[in-house]
């Protein structure tokens, strides 16, 4: 919307449609440009610092399916803790 205004303050309304779809295009492009320059500057370099806080040995051990001690393997639940019946 802010893409819009701006091109729209500057050059005015588009006269045609083809013209409209161009003044759409322009606009598009502009935007994903402008997005991609945020993530770069602003989100990427979060993600990095807030990552760093976690200390990398609770980052590199863990398995994705373990849930505190126990390891979830389908409709079972093993954990240092249980006993095989029998």
């Amino acid at each position: 919307m802010i893409v819009i205004r701006a091109y729209v303050g500057v050059y005015g309304r588009p006269g045609s449609g083809w013209a409209t779809a161009m003044v759409w295009l322009l606009v598009l492009a502009v935007s994903l440009a402008l997005a991609a320059v945020a993530y770069h500057c602003v989100e990427h370099p979060s993600e990095r610092r807030l990552r760093s806080l976690v200390p990398s040995r609770e980052r590199r051990g863990r398995d994705p399916r373990s849930v505190g001690d126990h390891v979830v393997t389908g409709a079972s639940v093993v954990g240092a803790d249980s006993r095989v019946p029998g």
